[in-house]
């Protein structure tokens, strides 16, 4: 990403966060696939505690004018996220994902990289999807749900 961050050499404990004097400070929170559950409950603690989370786009990635992306989501290169399409708080789109329109991410999903989620979709809440899969349009998946490599996602 061409974000520059400075890095300082005192480590302090995670929690250190809530103090008073990090109130100026931005937030990104970078937890990976593993901990979507966690990474939720950090991202409803900073909004509540009003502090400023971040998102992160990069710039090849193709937003369209009506999309949302939410505080705290993190897209990758090459990610498409079509017309009217939402991205929930503090999800990861990695590589080359598309979202097309119409289509809703909810909070704290990853997404690997090269998935496909065809027009009108929706994702629940902490969802893992694996590289490649092909989500069909007007499916829906509910949330916690984990879907492997290369899946096809029918709507039912």
């Amino acid at each position: 990403f061409p974000v520059t961050i400075k890095i300082s050499r005192s480590c302090r404990p995670f929690w250190d966060w809530e103090h008073k004097e990090f109130n100026h400070c931005d937030f990104v929170v970078a937890l990976g696939y593993r901990h979507l559950k966690t990474k939720k409950a950090i991202i409803s603690k900073i909004l509540q505690s009003k502090r400023n989370l971040i998102s992160l786009v990069h710039e090849t990635a193709f937003v369209a004018h009506s999309a949302t992306v939410n505080k705290g989501a993190i897209i990758f290169p090459s990610c498409v996220i079509d017309s009217f399409s939402r991205i929930g708080y503090g999800s990861i789109l990695h590589h080359g994902v598309i979202v097309s329109h119409d289509s809703t991410i909810a909070q704290c999903c990853f997404l690997a990289p090269g998935v496909v989620m065809c027009g009108r979709s929706q994702i629940g809440d902490c969802t893992f999807i694996g590289a490649g899969s092909v989500i069909q349009d007007k499916a829906v998946i509910g949330k916690l749900a984990r879907k492997k490599m290369f899946s096809k996602i029918l709507r039912t």
